[in-house]
């Protein structure tokens, strides 16, 4: 039975921000719902875009009934939320990434509310701000711990939506579909396999294929990509029927064979393993 639910403070931040945010379109004095509406009756004329704002109290209002529906979901309404700082340069991975900027293409739009959030989970939902590392890395640390003391991973559950968290073994709750999972080591193991043959083009991360644009292969990359069945058909293809194990040598061979070694890999590795452990950086195996 879950004890304590881990709640990813960041991705609640932009769903509750969101969730009183309303798009309009407007031409000559007239607001529709959808630039198609508008569109269709105003052929040919200028049509401007803007957003209706809620009210902070029903963002609020928002924000206790979204942390409900987690609470009866999951069973419990013990928990801990973390959010990670704004400063980019407090990121140990910043000072990792040496082929592209960390997070460097990110140009995400924020709620109007967006500070105004943070500061209330931070103050009044006893939310962790998270400086030198990410809130990810917190959930994973916090998930992994807790595992040791109870000797398994039924104490927690990782509430999120993030994709990356599955790299993590335990349960996830998703905040979108309320969906529980659980994932195995293997599993586990094989997400961030994929994660680092593919890269993480979100968090600017780069991947076998991107790698090799960046060192002016573009024709090998293209093959790699667009190659049919491809590079990452074939690896989920591989994962059916191999262990993480074997995984992670298909893919290691794969950097290797086009001249990539330890030190490409151990990069892109370390920027996006999530921490199960304080301090801990991932490296490949000897």
């Amino acid at each position: 039975m879950t004890k304590l639910i881990l709640i990813d403070g960041d991705i609640l931040t932009y769903q509750i921000g969101f969730s009183v945010e309303a798009p309009v379109y407007i031409c000559e004095g007239r607001m529709y719902t959808s630039r198609r509406k508008a569109e269709i009756h105003n052929k040919g004329k200028d049509i401007f875009k803007r957003k209706n704002i809620g009210s902070f109290n029903q963002l609020e209002l928002n924000l206790k009934m979204k942390l409900k529906t987690i609470f009866e979901d999951i069973g419990t309404n013990s928990y801990k939320m973390y959010i990670t700082s704004s400063n980019i340069e407090d990121n140990f991975r910043f000072k990792i990434a040496t082929y592209l900027p960390y997070k460097g293409n990110r140009k995400q739009e924020k709620p109007f509310y967006y500070k105004k959030i943070r500061d209330l989970l931070i103050n009044n939902y006893k939310a962790e701000l998270i400086i030198g590392q990410e809130a990810d890395d917190f959930l994973g640390i916090e998930q992994y711990k807790q595992s040791k003391k109870y000797n398994s991973f039924e104490g927690t559950c990782i509430a999120s939506i993030d994709k990356d968290l599955l790299m993590l073994e335990g349960y996830h709750y998703n905040m979108n579909n309320r969906v529980i999972q659980f994932i195995d080591k293997e599993t586990a193991l094989k997400n961030f396999y994929g994660q680092l043959l593919k890269g993480d083009p979100t968090d600017n991360i780069p991947g076998l294929s991107r790698l090799l644009k960046l060192k002016g292969r573009k024709e090998e990359a293209n093959r790699l990509s667009y190659g049919k069945p491809g590079y990452l058909k074939n690896y989920t293809k591989y994962c059916i029927d191999h262990c993480a194990e074997e995984c992670y040598d298909h893919i290691i061979g794969l950097y290797e064979s086009y001249g990539f070694g330890r030190e490409e890999i151990t990069e892109i590795g370390q920027l996006l393993w999530i921490r199960r452990e304080e301090d801990e950086l991932w490296l490949p195996k000897k």
